[in-house]
C-alpha cells in the first residue's frame, strides 16, 4: 500500500511540496497531461493533483476586467472532445482579454448563466452571431448580430483549442466534467496574464 504525504513545517507549506504544486499547475495549464500522470511524477496522489489545481484557480479568481468596457464579442464553442458540452465566451474588443465565460448545454439557460455572471457588463454592445439563444436572452437595444463582428472572439476560441489538448481531439487527456473544462479555461487565461505566468515562470526556473 502506496502513502503519499504533503509536509507542512509550521503554518509553512514544505519548499519541494510548493515547488511540485507550481510545476503541475504549469503543466496542467497546457492541458497536454492528465491527472494521474502528473500524480505519478510528482509522487502524489491524483486527488492532491486536482486539489492543487482547485485551489490555484480559485486564488486566481476571476478575470480583471478593464472599466470602460463599451463592445464585447460573445459566441458558443463547441469542442471536439466535449460530448453535449458547450462554452459561451466573451471577450472585451479592445483588449481582446476574456471577461467571462461559462459551461453548460447549447441553449438560452447557458446564456442566461452568462448574463447572471456578468450583470455589470450588459450595457455595452454586444456582437454574436445569429444564434437564437443571444437573440432571446441579450437586451436587443444592445445587441448586434453578425458574423463579421465575431472575428476577435472566434480567433481567441481558435487559441484556446491549440494550447489545450483536452480541447482539441478525443484523448486520455479529456474530462466531461463541467467543473474541469472551467478550471481548464481559468488557468489557461490567468496564465496567459504577463504577472501570473511571471511568477510561475520564476518558480519554474528555480529548480
Amino acid at each position: 500500500q502506496v502513502m503519499w504525504l504533503n509536509f507542512v513545517i509550521g503554518a509553512r507549506i514544505n519548499p519541494s511540496t510548493e515547488l511540485k504544486r507550481y510545476t503541475c499547475v504549469l503543466f496542467s495549464s497546457m492541458g497536454k497531461a492528465i491527472f494521474r500522470f502528473l500524480a505519478k511524477l510528482f509522487d502524489v496522489s491524483p486527488a492532491t493533483t486536482y486539489q492543487w489545481i482547485c485551489k490555484t484557480v480559485k486564488t486566481f479568481g476571476e478575470p480583471v476586467v478593464a472599466e470602460g468596457i463599451q463592445e464585447i464579442e460573445i459566441t458558443d464553442v463547441a469542442f471536439p472532445t466535449l460530448k453535449n458540452k458547450w462554452i459561451i465566451k466573451a471577450l472585451d474588443r479592445n483588449t481582446r482579454r476574456t471577461i467571462a465565460w461559462v459551461v453548460g448545454g447549447r441553449d438560452a439557460a447557458t446564456v442566461e448563466d452568462y448574463t447572471a455572471r456578468a450583470q455589470e457588463h450588459l450595457s455595452e454592445y454586444f456582437y454574436t452571431d445569429d444564434w437564437d439563444a443571444f437573440a432571446k436572452v441579450l437586451p436587443a437595444e444592445w445587441h448586434v448580430i453578425e458574423k463579421k463582428h465575431t472575428t476577435s472572439i472566434e480567433q481567441d476560441n481558435s487559441n484556446t483549442c491549440h494550447h489545450l489538448g483536452r480541447m482539441t481531439r478525443r484523448t486520455k487527456i479529456v474530462s466531461q466534467s463541467e467543473k474541469m473544462i472551467s478550471l481548464s479555461i481559468g488557468l489557461w487565461h490567468a496564465l496567459t496574464t504577463q504577472e501570473n505566468f511571471i511568477k510561475y515562470q520564476n518558480k519554474f526556473i528555480s529548480i
